[in-house]
């Protein structure tokens, strides 16, 4: 915040965005090396198949389900009363992990946008990754049909490995974020953090994997499937390129290297090569043909271009190249297509384990029916997977034909392949979610979404991934996001994007002029406001004599005006105090007499006059929790306490005193000595009302300036000039929301602004 009183404005769009990658690096770079620690102890850990402390509420909730569900042998009463007694903590701890999901909804809604994704939404991110750490989380599930982990016959394959079971509460929590607070929330935080966890290594080993990485990329593309499913039409097309490049690229070139080794080896790899061709199968689906050509040609040509490097250095024996090599350094091999890439011997053992004859077939077969006769601008090497497709369906099957009519034989292959015209129930005149039909000579854009199966045969979902949604649900290649009355936009959504950009560990108050609501009621000027210690509610008092009780959760636009919940009406003058006393709950208010009253219920619970009618109360404020006290201050200079349990006056130890005055000055005291410790003077005009954020304090004038005064050494002082579009009519009253960041505003028109 500047030290200019000019007061131009803060344009919304002048706020930094948050929406890159490279600010939410920054952001969590002093995290980065928390995560290498933790991944020492995990990877110490994965022998006994162990994942850390920090996992153990997920891991035993894991366990308990599987514990559920598993079936007494009924043999005698002794072995039935250990199964017993094993689903009944199963079915405890799943309570408990229903009720810990609810509770992160409840709080998601009540702290509304910005602490919500700086807190919770940031925390649940790093949580995911931390589902998929150690090979255990990354072995196939069983299902009941007993499939083998790489069933060949579906295009939008989703086989779940056993950390998707543990991320599934995650993910539903995350999913009600961005239910609550619109689609910014999946393109501005989720995607850029996907982006972060995908990315290559900045130190001196790029290559380098470490298991918190391995499992980074895992949870990256699962949450990327959750993201794609959800975003409109619009917003995909926006931000495919985003994803090719960001997302898509980054994680197959881990996945085809030939330098980079997984800690977790074969396994680990396989399980990203499987999520990731049904996360480019899914995009494929929900665009088309056309913009596959157009957007995907170079993810997928490079999935599929590993194929023919391993073919040439396994079939062909392709020599290593030692010239120029040096120690430690790689020797490299040049392939047919002109690439020259440095290979680890060490790993081909591992890359031959993953990109098998069934590998090739469970990505040719899909794409080669999502594709058609793209498939062959797209992908040079096409000819060869289906080779290698083919191979593996003579393995299985040796009556199959040559992979050089694919067509007829996928037919026989399943009910995702039309027997009569060879090709695939794809071709319907569709062109992705957002397609249109030809019908004669005019284009019918249809008015949903066909609930026939997709063009591989029905949809397979991860059943039993924690409750996600149904299994329909699981299945849908697009889904609507439900419209929130809390869902971001205009200057909500401007300020929210700057707020996920800032640091956790940045500690100043900043003030941008960002108008965000408004509270319109009051039929006198505002005395007084006071945010709860929620700070869901506040309370301002007026001289209408009125104390009113108000929401403080985001609608619209900023430019929305929002009516009160309670009005108290005891009073018999103008009020020009009130606050809460956090510990009992209770609203205290002040119009010379002391009034402590209910929120819930607006009953008063207790009044208080002044001993002295000639010595009326000029200034009051309630103790922090767990005290209950109240401070009054007197015109005779008398501070006197009051305990609303007690009858009569407390004696209370102070620390620090703030007080302002009408020489323009603002004073700190500390254990009321006499000498104060901090001194600062408005230069043109007095303050008049302030309030505490940490070590600052925030201060508003007459002349509707708002300064922050730093409390450290050295102390100093910035003012800002609040501009006539923002705030009209004079500053009476100001109060800091410090957990959101936000400042209400009352004037003497009767309005109070909420601004940021």
């Amino acid at each position: 915040m500047g030290g200019d009183d000019g007061g131009a404005p803060a344009d919304k769009n002048s706020v930094k965005s948050g929406d890159s990658s490279q600010d939410l690096k920054q952001s969590e770079g002093s995290e980065e090396e928390e995560e290498e620690e933790g991944c020492v102890v995990l990877e110490e850990d994965q022998e006994d198949e162990v994942t850390g402390t920090s996992e153990l509420t997920l891991s035993d909730t894991m366990l308990s389900m599987e514990t559920v569900v598993a079936p007494g042998d009924g043999r005698d009463r002794e072995e039935e009363e250990e199964p017993l007694t094993e689903q009944t903590e199963g079915k405890e701890q799943k309570i408990l992990l229903d009720t810990a999901c609810k509770m992160v909804r409840w709080l998601s809604a009540k702290l509304g946008p910005t602490v919500a994704s700086r807190h919770v939404a940031r925390n649940l991110l790093r949580l995911l990754t931390s589902c998929y750490v150690g090979p255990t989380r990354q072995q196939f599930t069983v299902s009941s049909d007993d499939t083998p982990p790489l069933n060949a016959g579906n295009i939008y394959q989703k086989r779940p490995v056993l950390g998707d079971i543990v991320s599934g509460p995650v993910l539903s929590c995350l999913l009600h974020i961005a239910y609550l607070y619109g689609e910014p929330v999946l393109t501005y935080q989720y995607l850029p953090y996907i982006s972060y966890l995908v990315a290559p290594g900045s130190n001196s080993n790029p290559s380098r994997l470490n298991s918190r990485k391995e499992a980074g990329l895992l949870a990256a593309v699962t949450l990327t499937q959750k993201i794609i499913v959800y975003l409109s039409d619009t917003t995909l097309m926006d931000i495919l390129p985003r994803i090719s490049h960001e997302v898509l690229l980054p994680v197959l070139g881990f996945l085809t290297s030939f330098v980079t080794g997984f800690p977790s080896g074969a396994q680990a790899r396989t399980v990203l090569c499987v999520k990731t061709i049904s996360l480019i199968a899914l995009i494929c689906l929900r665009i088309g043909q056309e913009m596959v050509q157009q957007h995907l040609s170079e993810p997928v040509a490079t999935f599929f271009q590993v194929f023919s490097h391993l073919h040439e250095l396994r079939q062909q024996d392709l020599p290593l190249d030692p010239k120029g090599c040096t120690e430690g350094q790689l020797p490299e091999a040049t392939f047919s297509d002109g690439q020259r890439r440095p290979v680890d011997p060490t790993l081909l053992e591992e890359l031959q384990k993953v990109f098998t004859l069934e590998m090739a077939y469970t990505i040719y077969v899909p794409f080669s029916c999502l594709l058609g006769d793209i498939i062959r601008k797209i992908i040079p090497n096409h000819e060869l997977v289906g080779e290698l497709a083919g191979l593996y369906l003579e393995s299985m099957s040796p009556s199959s034909r040559n992979p050089a009519s694919m067509e007829p034989t996928m037919a026989s292959a399943g009910p995702e392949w039309d027997p009569q015209s060879g090709s695939c129930l794809q071709d319907d005149g569709h062109s992705g979610t957002f397609g249109s039909v030809l019908v004669g000579n005019r284009i019918q854009i249809p008015d949903s979404q066909p609930q026939s199966p997709g063009p591989l045969g029905s949809l397979s979902g991860v059943g039993s991934s924690g409750g996600l949604s149904n299994r329909n649900e699981d299945n849908a290649l697009k889904r609507e996001l439900p419209r929130s009355a809390h869902g971001l936009s205009g200057n909500w959504l401007a300020y929210w994007q700057y707020e996920i950009g800032v640091s956790q560990q940045d500690a100043h108050f900043h003030f941008h002029q960002i108008r965000l609501q408004s509270f319109p009621g009051h039929t006198g000027a505002v005395k007084c406001v006071a945010a709860l210690s929620s700070e869901d509610f506040f309370l301002s008092g007026s001289k209408d004599r009125t104390v009113r009780l108000w929401p403080l959760y985001n609608y619209g636009d900023g430019t929305n005006e929002t009516a009160s919940r309670l009005i108290y009406a005891q009073h018999r003058k103008s009020v020009f105090y009130v606050g809460q006393l956090e510990a009992p709950q209770y609203v205290v208010s002040c119009d010379g007499a002391v009034h402590v009253w209910d929120p819930f219920t607006g009953k008063t619970l207790r009044t208080v006059d002044p001993s002295d009618s000639r010595v009326p109360l000029t200034a009051v404020a309630v103790m922090p929790a767990p005290h209950t006290s109240i401070t009054m201050a007197s015109s005779d200079s008398t501070l006197r306490f009051v305990d609303c349990r007690k009858p009569g006056l407390q004696a209370v130890e102070g620390s620090v005193l703030i007080s302002s005055s009408s020489d323009h000055s603002l004073t700190v005291w500390k254990e009321l000595e006499q000498k104060p410790t901090h001194h600062y003077k408005s230069a043109s005009d007095p303050i008049h009302t302030f309030d505490l954020y940490g070590s600052e304090v925030v201060t508003g004038t007459v002349a509707n300036k708002i300064g922050v005064c730093s409390l450290l050494e050295p102390p100093s002082q910035a003012t800002t000039k609040l501009s006539s579009e923002n705030f009209r009519g004079t500053l009476t009253s100001l109060a800091l929301l410090p957990t959101k960041r936000h400042l209400l505003l009352g004037s003497d028109n009767g309005i109070i602004r909420l601004l940021a």
